[in-house]
């Protein structure tokens, strides 16, 4: 009797073994399988802030050539140095976006509350865009009629950003020659 106990009790705890094995071993495809999803999302990521960065970068090389080319016209060098200062801020807010990733994901990310001009973000955001356009030889057509309030508070950069990513796919997806419309309404008045 002692005997069929030890091999009843052996017999138990290699079952238990097994089951317990098993639920280990489900446990680590699953985190597998999660850390490739990671894994892609972020190359996916980065590859997606490759092709936003380029874009910026490309006008500020632009606008220096041409201004490089047009040097003995103030003008003309004063407005390419100031598309490049705001090119170039852009490009640093995309650069500032790929370290904020490390932020959101450790729950850190806080957003900015302040007061911005809505048309003056409108502006900025098709400026951002506007190679893009050129580029397919889209016609962007904007319309702001309907924006009653033109002051608001909140995350400008993160208000760009959306919409800047928006806008960019819009263009990307748009056959060339094609028309991009864009409504910006404001449901409060």
């Amino acid at each position: 009797m002692t005997a069929f106990i030890i091999i009843f009790s052996l017999l138990l705890l290699l079952i238990i073994g097994i089951v317990y094995f098993i639920y280990v071993n489900k446990k680590l495809k699953a985190a597998k399988q999660e850390a490739e999803a990671a894994k892609r999302t972020k190359t996916e990521f980065l590859a997606n802030m490759s092709h936003d960065i380029r874009t910026p970068l490309n006008s500020i090389i632009g606008m220096a050539a041409i201004g490089l080319n047009k040097i003995d016209d103030s003008e003309q060098v004063t407005d390419c140095l100031e598309k490049i200062n705001f090119f170039g801020k852009h490009l640093l807010t995309l650069l500032n976006d790929i370290i904020d990733i490390s932020k959101i994901e450790n729950g850190k990310l806080q957003l900015v509350d302040q007061n911005f001009s809505l048309d003056e973000t409108i502006n900025n955001i098709i400026k951002i865009v506007q190679p893009q356009v050129e580029d397919k030889n889209i016609v962007l057509n904007v319309d702001k009629s309907d924006i009653y309030n033109v002051l608001l508070r909140g995350d400008q950069q993160r208000l760009i950003q959306i919409y800047i990513n928006i806008l960019s796919n819009a263009v990307k997806y748009t056959r060339n020659e094609g028309t991009v419309n864009v409504s910006i309404t404001d449901s409060v008045q």
